[in-house]
């Protein structure tokens, strides 16, 4: 577990010393119209 913890902490420390403007991270949610447990809506 403290590899992980370690892992997440130079993630974060590259991504401050990036600056970026946007940070996207992907939560794992699925937008999909037939996905039983969404509750999004995603239109071209």
């Amino acid at each position: 577990m403290l590899e992980v913890i370690a892992a997440i902490e130079r993630a974060f420390n590259r991504i401050a010393l990036y600056t970026p403007d946007v940070l996207v991270v992907a939560l794992g949610l699925d937008a999909a119209r037939s996905d039983p447990l969404q509750g999004m809506r995603i239109y071209p």
